[in-house]
């Protein structure tokens, strides 16, 4: 028998009393060399229970040498008396603090209370430390002397995890913000490992923070994507270049950048581009190897309208966004006079304006009547049954709208495969193309356009054909469907029904 893969993770400590104004927090962790370089320095305000905070996501990772030494200081808001700070470093990387050599140092301050307390310490990283890249823990308790724990719930006290690297680490593949230039495009920062990217749609907004502290800098502009120094980027001193040097870059800033706030607070708007765009920040620093430290390269890049392929799967539904990438549509599409920036797509051919959609697999009068309105071809549909089928949203669709396009999705349980579209655009929804339809002796299906939320009270229309309706439509309370087993839903050939938005705020629809 084959056991189940349990990923490892690390514990996360709580402290379950803290209360933000009274009690102790980290304000502040700062690690540097013993020639001063400083590899980490953090500030963070208190947090309320369980006052654990992730920072190993967004805080550049530390680099560390085997046997070499580092200085750490640590500010505590709200001392007391008996607070304590220690620090592990997991250096064989089995995902716990509590082995031997983990333990880096334990801190104390002074004795009485204050509204603020630096304590500070050495630590020597461990010889035989696993390298690569694992996690650093600071923690700040109250009243446990001698021994805190990495782990156990505390009644008072703060926790703080970040990255860092130990072992003898190649130079890193990207530059990373350091304490002289720093650089982000929506706050998004490098790791050694990884660039700075981020996607969104050409032409929205996106925020820009550089900060020099005080020095003069250039940033240069690459109409290229960023590259890693296995890549093409090049080594210069301490720092990596990661622009593309073979393509041609321009400064863009030259300026006197005055002493500012900490990075990812100082926006700066630009439209994201028609492409990739990637920027480097140069700074004058006479305190830096080579004279000059460079921020980590950024890179956004613009997409297009464009569209996107849901993931088969059976009795599911997905919410899309439609003015985020990759669709990245300007205007909403209208549904029954509101119009809507996100739709729920459901697995089993339901189009669901908003958020909310239907995974039920047996269509039926009263459901289409009650749930979110809704319009496409409702069937037990099983796309992932089929490695042919696909499910794909496009954002400029035949008419300027959006497209929905169910490809070769079989009947549940069956081989028999079906293919339509379905239009939501200005004029009012479409359901084309369609192929493949009721021939399953079994399966219900409904092709539908309702209303729904309780507002389709009464089931309308229930049959298409060439042509036009069969009876007489209210738009205010009708849904219009036809729901057979065994027997096409359209009559007379049609495989397109085109509905066409009312004054009265329902819709007209004809077969064709």
């Amino acid at each position: 028998m084959l056991s189940p893969v349990v990923a490892q993770t690390y514990c996360t400590p709580a402290s379950t009393a803290l209360a933000c104004g009274i009690d102790e927090y980290i304000s502040n962790v700062t690690i540097t060399d013993v020639g001063g370089m400083v590899l980490l320095n953090n500030s963070s305000a208190c947090v309320a229970s369980p006052a654990y905070e992730d920072f190993t996501n967004t805080v550049a990772p530390a680099i560390f040498s085997p046997g070499a030494t580092y200085n750490v200081s640590v500010t505590v808001g709200q001392w007391w008396n008996t607070d304590m700070v220690r620090v592990w470093i997991d250096t064989d990387n089995n995902f716990s603090f509590e082995d031997a050599f983990d333990t880096m140092v334990t801190m104390t301050g002074p004795a009485g209370n204050a509204a603020s307390a630096t304590v500070t310490g050495t630590f020597v990283v461990p010889t035989n430390s696993a390298g690569g890249l694992t996690r650093l823990r600071v923690r700040l308790v109250y009243n446990v002397w001698p021994t805190p724990a990495s782990c156990a719930n505390a009644a008072f006290g703060n926790t703080e995890d970040y990255a860092c690297i130990t072992g003898a680490p190649s130079a890193p593949n990207y530059q990373v913000n350091g304490p002289t230039a720093a650089l982000d495009f929506n706050g998004v920062f490098a790791t050694p490992f990884t660039g700075a990217v981020s996607t969104q749609c050409a032409g929205s907004p996106v925020l820009a923070c550089l900060n020099a502290f005080g020095n003069f800098a250039d940033v240069y502009v690459n109409p290229a994507p960023i590259v890693p120094l296995n890549a093409g980027g090049m080594a210069f001193f301490n720092n990596v270049v990661n622009l593309n040097l073979a393509a041609w870059f321009i400064p863009v800033f030259n300026a006197w950048l005055p002493l500012g706030p900490a990075m990812g607070t100082c926006p700066l708007p630009f439209p994201a581009p028609a492409g990739t765009l990637s920027a480097q920040m140069v700074v004058i620093d006479p305190t830096a190897l080579g004279g000059v430290t460079l921020s980590q390269a950024s890179q956004i890049t613009g997409n297009a309208v464009g569209s996107l392929t849901l993931v088969n799967a059976d009795d599911v539904a997905y919410t899309v966004d439609l003015t985020a990438s990759p669709i990245c549509r300007s205007t909403g599409v209208p549904f029954y006079g509101t119009t809507f920036t996100q739709i729920a797509v459901s697995t089993n051919g339901i189009v669901t304006p908003g958020t909310v959609g239907i995974t039920a697999w047996t269509p039926t009068a009263g459901a289409a009547m009650t749930q979110m309105g809704s319009v496409g071809i409702w069937a037990d549909w099983q796309a992932n049954a089929n490695p042919a089928a696909s499910i794909v949203v496009n954002g400029n669709g035949l008419y300027g709208g959006v497209d929905v396009t169910y490809t070769n999705v079989p009947y549940w349980g069956t081989t028999v495969n079906s293919t339509f579209n379905v239009g939501l655009d200005a004029s009012g929804p479409r359901i084309e193309g369609i192929t493949g339809l009721g021939t399953d002796p079994m399966t219900p299906t409904m092709i539908l356009l309702s209303r729904g939320s309780g507002l389709a009270t009464d089931p309308g229309a229930t049959a298409f054909m060439v042509g036009g309706p069969n009876q007489p439509l209210n738009p205010t309370t009708d849904m219009i469907y036809a729901l057979g087993t065994g027997t096409p839903a359209l009559g007379g050939g049609a495989n397109n029904i085109l509905f066409t938005a009312l004054i009265a705020g329902g819709y007209f629809w004809v077969g064709l």
